[in-house]
């Protein structure tokens, strides 16, 4: 009789850990796929508004001789 629990036991122990595995794996993947498409973002909106912005603000200021960026 113990030796049937043991195993009943056992075996829900290393379901709980599969699910704590596979829970932990899911997370990270979808963290490396969320940091990767805000990576993405944000090398396009620093491509798209800050440096027109910079040249802009740059060349504006050229004028009167000031360089900020």
């Amino acid at each position: 009789m113990r030796t049937g629990r043991k195993a009943s036991l056992s075996s829900k122990a290393i379901e709980y850990l599969q699910l704590l595995v596979y829970g932990v794996v899911w997370f990270y993947s979808r963290l490396i796929v969320v940091l990767g498409v805000l990576a993405i973002l944000g090398s396009i909106l620093y491509c798209v508004v800050y440096l027109p912005l910079a040249w802009a603000i740059n060349h504006i200021l050229s004028i009167f001789d000031m360089q900020v960026f």
